[in-house]
């Protein structure tokens, strides 16, 4: 096998073993524990919470238009491995769905293994040259054409999904908080 072959068979597997440990966290830390993301994770999570569509389904989903942008603008090389990325933490996704929840009363400790398990299986996937999709491939296109740093243009994108799920997710907590004090008083 010559050395071209091993080292896209190497990325493959690499960004398949990523996107098993960005599917595994966010499914035994990140769902379970109401915590959120960021990218289309996050409005997959969001999702989720407010509406319980498959997270698996969301992402697949919602990384349509992103693929089709990519693809126009993004060399072929990359778009191959982000659709193998998306597609792997996609069937992952769906994979680990159920497992468990690891920590269920510390959400400190589950935000801690969720950024361990989320963030070290992305980082495998981008280190193999791919992406998960949504937000990395928005932040190579601003890399590309507006020269920001992939991990300036993740934190902006991040920070907007993350604050606009702050809000879904405390209305649903603070829902739940309401509805149970009312059945205490009856």
């Amino acid at each position: 096998m010559n050395a071209r072959i091993q080292n896209h068979t190497r990325n493959v597997l690499l960004i398949c073993m990523g996107s098993f440990i960005f599917a595994f966290g966010m499914n035994y830390f990140i769902i379970p524990n109401q915590l959120s993301e960021g990218g289309i994770a996050g409005l997959t999570i969001v999702a989720y919470y407010l509406f319980k569509f498959p997270p698996w389904i969301v992402t697949l989903v919602l990384n349509i238009p992103i693929f089709i942008m990519g693809y126009r603008m993004l060399d072929k090389r990359t778009m191959v491995y982000t659709v193998i990325g998306t597609l792997a933490s996609s069937c992952f996704l769906f994979l680990t769905h159920g497992w468990g929840e690891a920590i269920p009363d510390d959400p400190l400790l589950a935000s801690l293994y969720s950024g361990i398990f989320v963030g070290g299986g992305l980082g495998i996937v981008l280190r193999a040259g791919g992406t998960t999709g949504s937000s990395t491939i928005l932040a190579r296109l601003c890399q590309k054409y507006w020269g920001w740093t992939i991990a300036n243009a993740i934190l902006f994108f991040d920070i907007v999904v993350i604050l606009g799920s702050y809000f879904v997710i405390r209305s649903l907590t603070g829902e739940s908080c309401r509805s149970l004090r009312r059945s205490s008083r009856k």
